[in-house]
């Protein structure tokens, strides 16, 4: 493992699909069981934020490492749906 001062630094920031990549490639090693609350927290976003960039289920568990049955995935999906074509939605409430 990378210690934070062994990084190689670089002249520019990184894109945001560079960040993407990064985190996809590594997110099923994001969160194992004894993970703390913050690396939940990171692959919770990761699930959301993929979620609402339109990714299907199968494709975002195949990065996440969750069982197809996982209540904390499904959990997450839920999240990110919950204002997706929400009722108010554009009749100006």
């Amino acid at each position: 493992m990378l210690s934070i001062t062994s990084w190689p630094i670089g002249d520019h920031a990184l894109s945001p699909e560079a960040v993407r990549e990064i985190i996809a490639r590594n997110a099923i090693t994001l969160a194992p069981p004894s993970a703390s609350p913050d690396t939940r927290c990171a692959l919770a976003g990761f699930i959301t934020a993929s979620r609402r960039a339109g990714k299907h289920e199968e494709k975002i568990r195949a990065q996440s490492g969750h069982a197809s049955n996982s209540p904390a995935f499904w959990g997450y999906i839920r999240e990110a749906d919950k204002w997706t074509d929400a009722a108010p939605e554009d009749i100006g409430l």
